[in-house]
């Protein structure tokens, strides 16, 4: 029919929390949370797709971290952050689940594995292309830890800032060219 009916569903929402415990203490931590679906249906239908951008794509985005500042003396303060961020990305082609290829008369594809549904991508010279949607299944997770330790030295005149930021990445893809 040539319209593609495009759903995006969003669910977000941020805490934070703020203390201070003695006036020599001040703590917070905060934590965000975004969920997002977004399907994007075939505009040629489910038996010729439309590539290359039917599908479904969810994606789950989390952030914490929680910091604390102690003031040692007027002069030296220290501050401490821990944080960790979260993503994670899973994007599926439209008719993954369906024997199309058997059913046209193309034999042998949609058997040959588990996310090998539809219809192979078919490309013409100077047309647009249809078929399964490139790249799909992807699974990207990535986290990230972050460690922060600062510490602020005033001396008459001078202010002296020394501290290490310390990263963990761990980044996880699954992605097929299909």
């Amino acid at each position: 029919n040539g319209i593609s009916n495009v759903a995006h569903d969003r669910q977000t929402f941020d805490v934070r929390v703020d203390q201070n415990f003695r006036e020599s203490d001040q703590f917070f931590a905060r934590y965000s949370y975004l969920e997002t679906t977004l399907d994007t249906p075939p505009y040629l239908g489910n038996t010729l797709n439309g590539a290359p951008f039917a599908n479904t794509a969810y994606t789950r985005n989390q952030n914490g971290v929680v910091s604390e500042i102690h003031t040692f003396s007027p002069t030296t303060i220290n501050e401490l952050r821990v944080g960790i961020n979260r993503v994670r990305t899973d994007w599926d082609g439209y008719g993954d689940n369906l024997s199309t290829s058997a059913q046209v008369g193309i034999p042998g594809i949609n058997d040959y594995c588990g996310i090998c549904g539809g219809l192979p991508t078919i490309s013409i010279s100077g047309l647009t292309g249809f078929g399964h949607t490139a790249f799909a299944p992807t699974r990207r997770h990535d986290t990230v830890w972050q460690f922060v330790d600062n510490v602020t030295l005033i001396r008459n005149k001078h202010n002296i800032k020394v501290g290490a930021d310390v990263e963990f990445i761990k980044a996880d893809l699954y992605q097929t060219d299909n």
